[in-house]
């Protein structure tokens, strides 16, 4: 029997070494591989609209050469009731205001919330689960039924909020 094993070493042995020599011929007969990166040409901005309404990321989208109309709804997430046959445009003129963007607080998730002056993080889920639980907000003083919203948060985000 211990002959039996030592011929089962000597046969791995030999199988290994075998191996590992052609295993190295093929990887010293290797060709090098090029690789040239290349810079993509940046898109050039042309503008920013601002989308609202009907879509689930309401925000200001930066316009590009060549982009259409229905890629920045759907960067925007359009809403699958959206009419996208009465889209309203408004162009400003120049110097005039836009005002801050307005959060809808119907539609909002927990981080946006809790960029709004007075609201963290728990008052910030609080209006999430009062939203999920009871219904989306009429107006904005229905924010007071969430606990933890006062009447003093309530006036700081007041013109910075909607209720879609």
């Amino acid at each position: 029997m211990n002959r039996v094993w030592i011929y089962v070493i000597v046969f791995l042995l030999m199988a290994t070494l075998a191996g590992g020599a052609v295993l190295g011929y093929r990887l010293s007969h290797l060709e090098p591989v090029e690789i040239q990166l290349t810079r993509a040409p940046v898109p050039t901005q042309i503008g920013a609209v601002y989308i609202d309404g009907a879509v689930s990321r309401p925000g200001l989208y930066p316009v590009t050469a060549g982009q259409s109309l229905a890629g920045l709804l759907a960067e925007a997430g359009a809403l699958p009731d959206a009419r996208r046959d009465a889209l309203r445009i408004y162009v400003p003129l120049n110097g005039e205001g836009t005002g801050p963007q307005r959060i809808d607080v119907n539609r909002a998730e927990a981080w946006l919330l809790e960029a709004l002056p007075g609201i963290g993080e728990i008052k910030a889920k609080a209006i999430i689960d009062y939203r999920t639980g009871k219904g989306p907000f009429t107006r904005p003083e229905d924010l007071l039924k969430v606990e933890g919203i006062s009447e003093t948060i309530l006036e700081k985000i007041r013109d910075l909020i909607t209720v879609g």
